[in-house]
Formats: structure tokens, sequence, C-alpha cells
């Protein structure tokens, strides 16, 4: 894909909703019972009330991306994401941020330098994020973990990892949010990774959750 095409499909985005590109729409949630992970008798899960692109070009602008995820970064221009979890009950311990992945198939992706940043960082309920507040940007809090987003690992963990890519542990709090951003512009192409957040009853269920109170 090249970097035109790219900007082409990118310039519809500002106030405009991206859902119509999740085939499987479903609403935000906050918690829901989810399948019980290898190894643990009992867990409860969480998924994003928000998923918020932000833009180096348009540093004072934010777009809800309603279920969808998107990372672009050029030596030009970069688009981060922002996604926050609400509701987490206070008596909840050891959550873990995951990626889920079930198939490769329904990731868009281009670019050979796809390393992303992870950053938990501190936001009030709701707020609305900007290119001034995005981890990736500034000195602040450091990287809180990293997904390796090329093509062989990513089909790895489709194939041998049961689709769950564990990012880190948080200590558990009612508000929760994470930034996400490529470690490295592409070269020669533009870095790009695309792909819908699926949330239960919908299926296959993609994309980020935390998982705490395993028992």
């Amino acid at each position: 894909m090249r970097l035109s095409i790219i900007l082409a499909n990118l310039s519809g985005l500002v106030g405009t909703s991206l859902a119509a590109v999740v085939e499987a729409r479903c609403p935000n949630t906050t918690v829901t019972p989810t399948p019980t992970p290898t190894g643990y008798m009992s867990c409860q899960t969480v998924y994003p009330n928000s998923i918020r692109q932000i833009y180096s070009y348009y540093p004072n602008m934010t777009s809800d991306a309603r279920d969808y995820n998107m990372l672009v970064r050029s030596p030009d221009f970069e688009i981060a994401t922002e996604f926050q979890f609400l509701n987490i009950p206070k008596a909840g311990y050891a959550c873990q941020l995951e990626l889920i992945v079930p198939d490769t198939r329904f990731l868009v992706a281009q670019g050979n330098s796809r390393i992303i940043n992870v950053y938990q960082v501190k936001a009030a309920p709701s707020s609305v994020p900007s290119w001034q507040t995005y981890a990736g940007n500034k000195s602040g809090p450091g990287i809180w973990g990293s997904i390796d987003a090329s093509d062989n690992n990513l089909q790895s963990v489709t194939e041998r990892g049961g689709g769950k890519i564990l990012i880190n542990t948080a200590a558990c709090n009612e508000t929760l949010t994470f930034q996400v951003g490529f470690a490295a512009p592409g070269s020669p192409e533009t870095n790009y990774w695309g792909f819908p957040n699926i949330v239960p009853p919908a299926n296959p269920a993609m994309g980020w959750r935390i998982v705490h109170s395993c028992t």
C-alpha cells in the first residue's frame, strides 16, 4: 500500500466514525464473563469503553475510533491510539493487559519495522486525549510494554499462542488508560496496523482487554 493510498484512506477520518469498517459491530461494555484462561479457575474481563486516535499533524484534534484500532508512522507523520477501561472493581487485582488476535486475516498491516510501544498513562474517566498528551512524543512515563507486530510473530501467536498476547500486568484501578504507537517509522513503506475491537458476544473476540482477579 503506497503512502498516497494510506493518506486517501485517512482523509475522511477526522470527525467520522470508523465503525463502518468493522463488519461485526458490538456495543462498548464494561465487565462481562469470559472463557477461563488456561491455568486459572475463573477471571473477570474488562473491554475498552473508548478507543481514540490522536494525530501528529492535527495535534489538538482527536477522533473517536469506536471499535477500530489504527496505528500509522512515517518519517513525516504519526497516528497513535489511546484506549481506556472504566468501572474496574475496586477489589480487583492483577490487571493483565492482553491483545487478542484470533486470525491474522482480520489485520491490515504493512511496513517492515512493526514494533509497537505500549504506555500506561494517567487520565480522568472519559477525558479526551491529544497529541500533546501522547506519551510517545514527550518525556514522562517510560515504555510499559511492547508488541512485535511482524507477520511472523503474529502468525505464531495465532497458530501456537492461542491468539493471545500478554503485554504486562498493572495494579488495578477503577480507570486504566493506555496509549500505543509505533516505535519507529517504516522504511521504505509507511508502518500501518489496523484491526477491529470485537467484544463478546460477537465472535471471534479480538482486540484489547484486561483480565483480572484470576483465582
